[in-house]
């Protein structure tokens, strides 16, 4: 007589799996702590501790060894390189994790549409992955590096950098299904003018000198062109584009030319934000869908410069 053969039992599933191998792998678990430790001190140290950068430096504490009163000493302008450490350690956090979360999400999203749809467009994403990871990764921060370093200081870079979206908007639209037509263009233009307007007030936080209200002009550009553009029907949304896009303007200018003191940094990550709004102007909100896509990725936008200035 055959005795019953057991049910093997199932499998555990990947996170417990996962769980169990972190839990009998004291490596893992010292990394663990050391990660866990790291983000809330990074979370804890802004609400107990207050810095204020522009008043922190004390040349008089210049270059000083460690002490009981700065345990990692002092940087070359007087400032506690402990406190720069645990403040720093939020900014670096952000960086890192919503790098990675925005790869994970964009990368996610490009890989279910190629197999999804398969082909032509299974070809074309893996092709500019190709393209993407055959430069260096040390060359192109090498790149970045020297683009930030420069572009602030070159009286055209403002120029230079309009003309990059504006071939970008062309080229894009070039690929489409009616190629280049009358409202890629007008698109390119309006993006290429409030551009130029942001990257001269960008140029501020470098060159120093007194404030200019000029590039307000390129700013307003898009706001223009929409009411001269758009007729009948269309004038009447594009006005009320434009009246959202006036009052983000003045939200963020207030920063530059209304405060006692200019914080240019915190002007030009609102109008980096408003690029979204320029791009829904210049699209005058053709369908609900269109509408509820630039809405979420403008919220996207200040949401993330909570925790990465300037996005």
């Amino acid at each position: 007589m055959e005795r019953p053969v057991a049910a093997a039992a199932p499998a555990p599933s990947p996170a417990r799996a996962a769980w169990r191998r972190l839990r009998r792998s004291p490596v893992a678990r010292a990394g663990l702590v050391i990660v866990a430790a790291v983000a809330l001190t990074a979370l804890i140290t802004p609400a107990v501790h207050h810095y204020e950068a522009r008043t922190d430096a004390d040349l008089t504490l210049r270059l000083k060894p460690p002490t009981w009163a700065h345990p990692f000493g002092t940087d070359t302008l007087g400032r506690d390189i402990l406190v720069r450490v645990l403040h720093g350690a939020r900014v670096s956090l952000g960086l890192g994790v919503s790098s990675v979360a925005v790869a994970a999400v964009l990368g996610s999203a490009l890989g279910l549409v190629a197999g999804y749809v398969g082909r032509r467009v299974d070809l074309i994403v893996m092709f500019g992955m190709d393209i993407l990871l055959a430069f260096p990764a040390t060359l192109l921060a090498i790149a970045i590096v020297v683009y930030d370093a420069i572009h602030k200081i070159l009286v055209l870079a403002p120029i230079l950098m309009a003309l990059c979206r504006l071939l970008l908007v062309l080229m894009a639209s070039a690929s489409g299904l009616n190629g280049i037509v009358g409202l890629s263009i007008w698109s390119a233009l309006v993006l290429a003018a409030y551009i130029i307007g942001l990257s001269y007030l960008a140029r501020k936080e470098s060159t120093p000198g007194p404030l200019q209200y000029w590039p307000c002009i390129f700013l307003a550009t898009p706001i223009v062109l929409a009411l001269i553009v758009n007729q009948g029907f269309y004038q009447k949304r594009a006005a009320m584009l434009a009246a959202i896009l006036v009052l983000w303007l003045f939200r963020s200018l207030r920063f530059l030319y209304w405060y006692g003191q200019p914080n240019v940094g915190r002007t030009v990550s609102s109008l980096l934000a408003g690029i979204v709004l320029v791009d829904l102007l210049s699209t005058g909100g053709l369908t609900a869908s269109a509408n509820l896509t630039f809405a979420v990725l403008f919220l996207l936008a200040i949401l993330f410069q909570r925790v990465i200035p300037a996005t």
